[in-house]
């Protein structure tokens, strides 16, 4: 009787893992997927993250990848330096939604392109929210001085 290996085991046995944050496929499978392939991921048709299958279950390659170091899939992985298709497993990290949402950019709103500077009068206005809880951070000349007291509050 066989036993049930774990995603880990079984991931070992399908690939070697590349620094460059993708796997080579160490068996074929099909006629398409011969054994020294390289595994990629396809691209989500509505989202950042590249995806691959394995044994028929769809994943994220950034979960794959985590679970071939880790052995484990945590609830949410957050790629550090926020690029969605760099695998690298020094990017990846296990995350929660308020980490997560901390390490996202400026939006497409921003005038200043800093996130948690806005522009009031002439000045530039730092403040980080944490928790709900909305930290004012100061009112500073320019936008490198006001972006400087949010890495330093980070």
């Amino acid at each position: 009787m066989e036993t049930l290996k774990t995603l880990k085991q079984r991931l070992h046995e399908l690939f070697d893992y590349h620094p460059d944050g993708y796997f080579i496929r160490r068996i074929a499978v099909g006629f398409s997927d011969p054994a020294g392939a390289i595994v990629l991921g396809s691209a989500h048709p509505k989202l950042p993250y590249l995806r691959a299958k394995v044994d028929g279950k769809d994943y994220y390659m950034h979960q794959l990848v985590y679970a071939w170091h880790h052995g484990i899939v945590p609830a949410m992985i957050d790629h550090e330096d926020r690029n969605k298709q760099n695998n690298r497993i020094g990017n990846l990290r296990p995350s929660n939604y308020a980490h997560n949402g901390n390490n996202r950019g400026a939006t497409v709103r921003s005038t200043t392109g800093v996130k948690g500077v806005f522009v009031s009068g002439k000045r530039f206005v730092a403040q980080r929210a944490i928790k709900g809880k909305i930290n004012y951070l100061g009112t500073f000349d320019t936008v490198e001085q006001a972006a400087a007291a949010l890495e330093a509050f980070d």
